[in-house]
C-alpha cells in the first residue's frame, strides 16, 4: 500500500453499487506515505462504520465523508497535511484522537465526546 497515491471509485467496486461497504463497521488506514486524496462517493457510503482510523499518511489532503452517522471512534495520527474543514455529520461520536495532525480542523454537529485527546489538533476560531 506504500505506492497508493489516491483511493478512488475502483475502492468502492467496479461498477460502484449505491452503498459498497453496507455493513462495514471498522475501517483502517495505515502506512500510506503517497496518499493524497480520499474520492468520496457522496453521502452515506458506510452507513455502519464504528470506528475508522487513518494512521501515517503524510500527504493526505482534502475531501472525507461527510455523513458518518454511526461512527462512534475517529483516530486521525500523523496526517500534517490533512485539512478538515467541512462540518461532518458525527452524530455519533463518543472517542475522538488528533496526534500529530497540526491542519485538521472538525466542526462537530451535535456530537457529545466523552473522552477527548486533541493533542496537534489547532484551534478552530
Amino acid at each position: 500500500m506504500h505506492r497508493i497515491t489516491e483511493v478512488t471509485e475502483e475502492f468502492y467496486g467496479n461498477p460502484p453499487s449505491k452503498k459498497p461497504f453496507n455493513s462495514l463497521e471498522k475501517l483502517e488506514f495505515a502506512k500510506m506515505p503517497e496518499w493524497k486524496q480520499w474520492h468520496v462517493l457522496g453521502n452515506g457510503d458506510f452507513p455502519a462504520l464504528l470506528d475508522l482510523s487513518i494512521d501515517d499518511c503524510p500527504k493526505l489532503m482534502g475531501t472525507f465523508p461527510e455523513n458518518l452517522c454511526s461512527l462512534t471512534k475517529l483516530r486521525i495520527s500523523r496526517c500534517p497535511e490533512l485539512i478538515l474543514e467541512r462540518p461532518i455529520q458525527l452524530s455519533s461520536l463518543k472517542w475522538f484522537e488528533v496526534d500529530d495532525s497540526p491542519k485538521v480542523g472538525f466542526v462537530f454537529d451535535e456530537a457529545e465526546l466523552f473522552t477527548s485527546q486533541l493533542e496537534g489538533m489547532k484551534q478552530i476560531e
